[in-house]
C-alpha cells in the first residue's frame, strides 16, 4: 500500500494502487454519486435502481434530486474531491453527461476525478472520443451483451484514460463473466470488478422467480461472493494481466457511503444538530405547539427543530403545548429520508 492524498489536501488516506483510482476516492467517501438519468433500455431483470428512478429522466446528486443548475452547490456541499456519474445509463443523455463533466472539471479542476458507468449500448467512437475530450477520467462498462463486449476495445484504443469493467456477480454468472474477464484482458483494460449481486425493493421478485434468494446477513443473493471468490481466484490461475477484485456490498454500505454522509454531514451540519458516527444527523423537533418556542429552536416549514436533547425537548414541549419528538436522518439538503424519528413527549 502506499499513501496518496485523496479530497481534502491535508488528509493524507491509504490507497490501493492495485485498484482503479475512481475506488480510492470511493473508499475515502471524498466521490460524489451523480444518477444523470434513469433512462436505460437495457431490461436487466437484476436492476436495483428504484422505480422512482428506473425509466424517469430525473437528476440526482447524492440522494438528492435536483435541478440540473444546482449541479456545483451540491457537490461543494458534500466536499467531494471526485465524482461517479451513474443511471440508468449515462450515455442515453450523452449531451447532458458531457456537460457535467465539463462542468465539474471547469469548476473543481483537473484533478477532480470522474468515472462513469454505462453499459455500453450507446457508446460509439464519436461519444467515447466526447468524453474522453470533456475530461472523463475513467469509463467503467457493464456489457450486459455479447455484441457490446466490442464497446470495450474501442474505449481502450483512446490512450489517456483507466478503462474498465464492473460487473454484478452471482451463482449461474459465472460463465458469462469468465467470458467479460477473457475479453477484457484480450482488449487491454485495466480492472474488472466483481459487484456482490444486490437485492432492493425494485429487483426481489425478479430474483425470486428465477430462484435467487436474498442473503440473511446482508442485501445481496445468497452464494454472491463465494461466486466472486471463485472468479477471483480463476482469474489469477488464467495468469491474466487485467485486474480483477471483488468489492462486498458490505464494504460499500459500512465505508464507502458512510464515509460520503460523514464528510457531507460535517460541511452541512446546522447548530441544532448532532452528527453520528455513521454519519446521520439528530435533531429535535417539536411540532403542533399551542405557544410557539422562543430562542435556540428554529422554524422549518411547520416544526420547530433544537439538539437532541430529550429532556430538554420534553420540559418544553410540556411547555409550549408541543409534541416531541427526537430524529435522525441523512445529510440530504431536505434530511429525508428521516431513518427514525422516537417520539419522546407525551
Amino acid at each position: 500500500m502506499t499513501g496518496e492524498t485523496l479530497g481534502d489536501p491535508s488528509k493524507a488516506v491509504i490507497s490501493k494502487p492495485w485498484l482503479p483510482k475512481g475506488c480510492n476516492y470511493c473508499f475515502t467517501g471524498g466521490k460524489a454519486v451523480i444518477f444523470v438519468t434513469g433512462l436505460c433500455d437495457d431490461g436487466c431483470f437484476y436492476c436495483p435502481v428504484s422505480r422512482e428512478r428506473l425509466g424517469r429522466d430525473v437528476f440526482y446528486v447524492n440522494e438528492e434530486k435536483i435541478d440540473f443548475g444546482m449541479l456545483e452547490m451540491e457537490i461543494e456541499r458534500s466536499g467531494a474531491s471526485g465524482a461517479s456519474i451513474t443511471g440508468g445509463d449515462p450515455l442515453a443523455v450523452p449531451g447532458r453527461t458531457v456537460s457535467v463533466i465539463k462542468r465539474l472539471k471547469r469548476s473543481f479542476g483537473q484533478e477532480f476525478h470522474i468515472h462513469l458507468y454505462t453499459s455500453g449500448r450507446y457508446a460509439n467512437k464519436g461519444i467515447l472520443w466526447e468524453l474522453y475530450s470533456a475530461g472523463l477520467d475513467e469509463i467503467r462498462f457493464h456489457p450486459t451483451r455479447k455484441h457490446l463486449l466490442g464497446k470495450i476495445r474501442q474505449a481502450a484504443r483512446i490512450d489517456g484514460w483507466s478503462v474498465g469493467v464492473e460487473v454484478p456477480v452471482a451463482p449461474g454468472f459465472e460463465s458469462w463473466l469468465k467470458s467479460i474477464i477473457e475479453f477484457a484482458d484480450s482488449a487491454g483494460a485495466g480492472f474488472v470488478n466483481l459487484n456482490e449481486l444486490e437485492v432492493s425493493p425494485a429487483n426481489i421478485y425478479e430474483l425470486e422467480a428465477r430462484g435467487y434468494k436474498p442473503s440473511r446477513k446482508k442485501p445481496v443473493v445468497e452464494g454472491a461472493f463465494e461466486a466472486g471468490l471463485r472468479l477471483v481466484r480463476w482469474a489469477r490461475e488464467k495468469g491474466f494481466k487485467v485486474n480483477v477484485h471483488l468489492c462486498p456490498a458490505t464494504y460499500k454500505d459500512a465505508v464507502q457511503t458512510r464515509n460520503r454522509f460523514i464528510a457531507t454531514g460535517r460541511l452541512d451540519l446546522k447548530p441544532y444538530e448532532v452528527l453520528t458516527p455513521e454519519g446521520t444527523v439528530k435533531y429535535g423537533v417539536l411540532r403542533s405547539c399551542k405557544v410557539p418556542p422562543s430562542g435556540e429552536y428554529e422554524y422549518i416549514g411547520d416544526e420547530y427543530r433544537g439538539l437532541p436533547d430529550i429532556e430538554k425537548i420534553r420540559i418544553t414541549a410540556s411547555q409550549h403545548g408541543c409534541l416531541g419528538f427526537v430524529e435522525e436522518a441523512h445529510p440530504t439538503r431536505a434530511r429525508k429520508p428521516v431513518i427514525e424519528s422516537v417520539q419522546v413527549y407525551p
